[in-house]
């Protein structure tokens, strides 16, 4: 490179800083922003989505969800403790024809009927009740 070039690049370099200082401020942001938007536009175009394809792939739940109440009925002696801890009143029990109801609607997995039994035969599972449009509670019976 000759000394007439050398002058060149730094008189170009020279125009360049003073056209970049006497830019506005208003319009170097606005040149930021759409850099800054560009920029999240090709990271959301080539990342992978942020929500699950909910009828596609299924829900994975954490051990702590807190889903529908579940009974072992066999294992129940319809003792009725679950029934009067429960809130709600989302619970009842009867002993004579040996039942067992719970209305879903009024239910709100607290987890105080679980942790009151005393067979241990109500658990709070991790998987929430299916949508239903029929009958809100479900009876069970011991045969």
């Amino acid at each position: 490179m000759g000394a007439k070039q050398t002058a060149k690049i730094t008189r170009g370099r020279r125009k360049f800083l003073l056209a970049l200082l006497t830019y506005s401020k208003l319009q170097r942001g606005k040149i930021m922003k759409f850099f800054t938007f560009t920029k999240t536009l090709l990271k959301a175009l080539f990342d992978k989505p942020a929500t699950a394809a909910y009828p596609l792939g299924k829900k994975i739940y954490f051990d702590k969800t807190r889903g529908a109440v579940k009974i072992d009925i066999k294992a129940c002696i319809f003792c009725g403790l679950c029934q009067r801890k429960c809130p709600t009143a989302a619970i009842s029990v009867t002993k004579t024809p040996k039942t067992w109801e719970i209305d879903r609607m009024r239910c709100i997995t607290c987890g105080a009927c679980a942790e009151v039994c005393p067979k241990k035969c109500l658990i709070l599972s991790n998987q929430y009740s299916s949508p239903t449009s029929g009958a809100l509670k479900e009876i069970f019976q011991d045969a």
